[in-house]
């Protein structure tokens, strides 16, 4: 999904909804995704985990969250049918940005960040220690940055 701040009105949105999927069980599952928001007027991407037609925010992010890629997770648990709705908000003027990419759903309670995230990057990337940031080599965004702790 991508949200082009220069078009639209003050405030207006972008979704995008899944396909309902079945219950979860008692471990839930684990939404990964990367989110890039940037510019001087960017509002808001929101997650939404939506049941029964009630719309739990599940993630949330306001305002420019600089040149690059972030990771994000969000646990999912549900007793009924539901589905996830990405919603970007544009803000009141022209200059920005909100783009998601790699969305993935699996099985499991969400890893902790910090220490996975860092053994990931150790292990398959390299870690800028100073900088707290992982450089990938592999995947869509080849070369991007992604902060170890946020």
């Amino acid at each position: 999904m991508y949200v082009k701040t220069a078009f639209g009105s003050a405030n207006s949105t972008a979704r995008l909804t899944s396909s309902s999927q079945d219950a979860t069980d008692n471990q839930g599952l684990c939404l990964s995704f990367f989110y890039h928001m940037y510019g001087y007027n960017i509002n808001t991407l929101s997650v939404f985990l939506s049941t029964g037609g009630n719309e739990e925010v599940i993630f949330r992010r306001s305002q420019n969250q600089g040149n690059r890629w972030w990771r994000a997770t969000a646990q999912i648990r549900s007793s009924s049918t539901w589905r996830i709705i990405f919603e970007g908000r544009r803000g009141t003027d022209y200059r920005g940005d909100i783009a998601i990419d790699d969305i993935s759903i699996v099985a499991g309670p969400c890893p902790t960040e910090g220490k996975n995230v860092l053994m990931c990057c150790l292990l398959l990337c390299g870690i800028d220690i100073f900088k707290k940031r992982c450089r990938l080599k592999l995947g869509p965004h080849f070369n991007t940055y992604i902060d170890v702790e946020r």
